[in-house]
This record gives structure tokens, sequence and C-alpha cells, in this order.
């Protein structure tokens, strides 16, 4: 198979948006250069398997550069402390100087650099500013980091979800080397993006193993770091959502405890953004009836909004796996009442966006509108009848044609006849008695 440097980069912008092409654009063509040249001298990419093989050798590149920008790093900050050190020990001006000028000359300034650093000593070039230059060289380095994390994930993924065999799948995690590459990253105290990057590389690689191989690569004092970290309300937000994001794959008993340590004992602040997240990574595990359905009557009334636009979603998903009269656990809420959890939260939530969200998830989702039809017709009915703020009856009109449509196609013709029979004198109602002109011309167009 022919490696050329265009299928190289396309192979590396696998999963990226337009935004992140253009953030990523250097290191992507630069990666792209070391890349081809690596496949030239592999056998492995001639062999009959182009495309894996070409996807495995980006995987070995990606986790070999990893600990070298690692060392790049600890090398700039043992520079800078070695620098500090002898600076602040220095008595004379030309001796502090000379020591400017050598941390320059070990951070790689070149000669023309240098003889431009040694012009600019007495007019703004000193201390301050090569420690500036040095701390800038170790962002550029943080940030390298973010994109090799980046990129190993989604190449990580991609060869394991393509090989089925285990053992397939062993020689790629024997490539990516958790230990050398990615453990060591784990507790970073830099630039809190290169911890954020770790843990959503190793969720992104690890969501198509099984759960022996999990445990046979991932070791149990790791996953209680992991636990711990996605529970230290000291960490940011991003560190510790990613925490709970990279616990729901590696181990979700750990993940469902978490979960209710977050969700039953909210704090203020910036808490709601983690609850919000907590209660979508809990749609991962909708098949554990009775571990999920402990959460809903809290979280259905979570103080946040924010948190509560979510519930919908996970409601539907929920009710789609479990449909009333199959449950088995006679000691939570039957699905009957999550339906009556759906109904409240879609007419009786105080935030009229949480309103909103719920008719857009009941509509988004085609396996509820076939296996509830008769639900949802009544849910739509009782709507139209009692809500009052026109943004949510518009999201309510915008909906109607989304949820006949998909009857329609999936084969219920006579379950769409019925919605609309029901709906139909409801929309007319509205059209004509609707104190708002502009609802009025939402349902006439509806």
């Amino acid at each position: 198979m022919t490696v050329t440097k265009k299928k190289i980069i396309a192979l590396l912008e696998t999963g990226l948006s337009q935004l992140e092409c253009r953030l990523f654009r250097e290191k992507i063509d630069e990666a792209g250069l070391l890349l081809v040249k690596k496949a030239e001298t592999a056998k492995a990419v001639a062999s009959a398997s182009g495309e894996q093989r070409l996807v495995a050798l980006a995987v070995e590149f990606l986790a070999g550069a990893i600990p070298g920008e690692l060392a790049a790093i600890q090398q700039l900050h043992s520079g800078q402390d070695r620098f500090r050190q002898q600076f602040a020990s220095s008595n004379s001006d030309n001796e502090k100087n000379q020591l400017v000028l050598q941390f320059a000359a070990e951070m790689g300034a070149s000669g023309k650099a240098l003889r431009q650093d040694r012009k600019a000593l007495k007019r703004w070039f000193g201390f301050d500013a090569v420690i500036e230059r040095s701390s800038r060289r170790v962002s550029e380095k943080e940030y390298s980091l973010v994109f090799l994390l980046n990129r190993l994930g989604e190449m990580s993924a991609m060869a394991l979800d393509s090989l089925p065999q285990e053992s397939g799948r062993e020689r790629i995690l024997d490539l990516v080397a958790f230990d050398r590459t990615l453990k060591p990253l784990l507790a970073y105290t830099g630039d809190d993006r290169v911890r954020t990057g770790t843990f959503h590389c190793l969720a992104r690689m690890m969501r198509s193993l099984s759960r022996d191989l999990i445990q046979r690569h991932i070791e149990e004092s790791i996953i209680t770091f992991i636990y711990r970290a996605s529970l230290d309300t000291r960490q940011p937000v991003s560190i510790q959502n990613a925490a709970l994001s990279l616990l729901s794959v590696l181990d979700p008993d750990s993940f469902l405890r978490a979960a209710g340590q977050r969700l039953f004992r909210p704090k203020t602040g910036d808490d709601l953004f983690i609850r919000r997240n907590t209660v979508q990574l809990l749609g991962n595990h909708t098949h554990r009836e009775k571990e999920i359905k402990r959460f809903i009557p809290t979280i259905s009334r979570d103080i946040s909004p924010h948190v509560r636009q979510v519930v919908p979603g996970l409601l539907v998903q929920y009710l789609v796996e479990h449909p009333p009269g199959v449950s088995k656990e006679e000691d939570n809420p039957t699905s009957m009442d999550i339906i009556a959890w759906l109904g409240h939260i879609m007419l009786k939530d105080p935030a009229y966006q949480v309103r909103a969200a719920a008719i857009v998830d009941i509509a988004a989702c085609g396996d509820f509108l076939t296996g509830y039809a008769a639900t949802v017709s009544t849910l739509f009915a009782d709507h139209f009848s009692r809500e009052k703020t026109p943004f949510v009856l518009r999201t309510g009109l915008k909906t109607v044609h989304e949820v006949t449509h998909c009857l329609n196609t999936a084969g219920h013709t006579q379950e769409a006849l019925s919605f609309l029979e029901k709906q139909l004198p409801l929309i007319i109602d509205l059209h004509q008695t609707s104190e708002v002109l502009s609802v009025r011309r939402w349902a006439a167009s509806a």
C-alpha cells in the first residue's frame, strides 16, 4: 500500500471538527511528515491489512512521542529551577547577564538569537524575559501533549474497534504502553488540559474493551485514584468531569457510587456542571435498572434547571429499554411512574427551558415515539392545552411534524393519524384564541 502524506493527514484528522482541524493544523502537518517517514521504513504497512497497520503505526508513533514531550517539559522545569537558584546567588550584574544568556542557550536559542539577546540586555532582556520564554516553551510542549493525547485516543479506538479478536486488541494496548505513556500524566501538575486530555484519551480507548481486558491493563490503584479525582471538589470542573467520564468506562460500580455522592449531596457554585455531566453519563448505564431508578426522583427535582434539562433524555432512554410491565424490581418505581416523572417535567417544571428540552428529547427518540405512541399523544395534548409560554409552545408546534413523520416512516401510520387527530383541534384553538400573535402564526403554520 502506498502511503502518502494526504492519506496520513486524513487519518490524523479523523474525528476532529473543522475548528479543531484549524487549531491543530500545525501539529497535524508536523506529525504527518514524521509519520510518512516512519511508514516508508515500516514493512508492516505493506501487508494485506494495510489500513489497520497504518492506524497501528499511528498509535505507535503517538504513544512514543508522549514520553519525549513530558521529558522535555521536566527538563525545562529543572533548568528553570536551576537558573533561579544560580541567579539568586549571583553577586554582579555581569554574572547575572551571563546566566541569562546561558539559560537562553540551554533552551535552544540560535547564535543569531543569542546575539540579539545580548544586545537587548541593556534594554529589556533579563530575568523576567528569559523566565517568560521558558514558560512559553513549557506551554507549547503541553499543547503538544494535548494534541498527542487527543489523537492517541482516537487512533487507539479506531484500531481496537477494527480488531474483534482479543489477541489483536492486546497488541494495540501493548503499543500504547499505558504504564510508560499515560500513567505518568494522570497526576500531572501543570496545565489542567493535560490531565483532562489523559482522562478523555483513556475513556475513548477503553470504551469498546471487555471488563477482563480493562482489568488486565488498568491497576486497581489507578481506578481508586480516578474515583478520588472525580469527587475532589478542589479540582477544576473539567478534571472532575473527565474523571467521571473515565470512571464510567473503567468501573461502572465505582462510577455509580461516585454519581450518588455528586447527585445526592449537591453543592453550590460550579457543581451544577458536574451534576449535569453525571446525569448524562447515567445514560450509559440504563441497563442497570435498579441503580438508575433510585436517582430519578432526585435528579428530576434538582435545584438547577441546567441539570434538569438533561433529565428527560435519560428518562426517555430508560423507558425505551424498560417498557411498562417488564420491571423485576418491586421495591422501586415502575416504568409508569417514570412516565409520570417525564410528564411532570414536560408540563409542570418551573423553568420553561426544561419543559422545552423535554419536548425536544421526546420527539428526537424514534424508539420512544413508536413504543409509547399513545403516551406521547397524551403528553402533547396536555402540553397544547396547558402551556402558556410562547417559547415552549413554539417548540411543541415545531416538533409535531417531526413526530408524525417519524411514526409514518416507521410504518406506524395509524398511530400517526391518531396523534394528529388528537392534536389538531388544540392547535386550531391556539390559532384562533391565543392572546399572543406569534403563537397564532406558529399554530397556523404547524
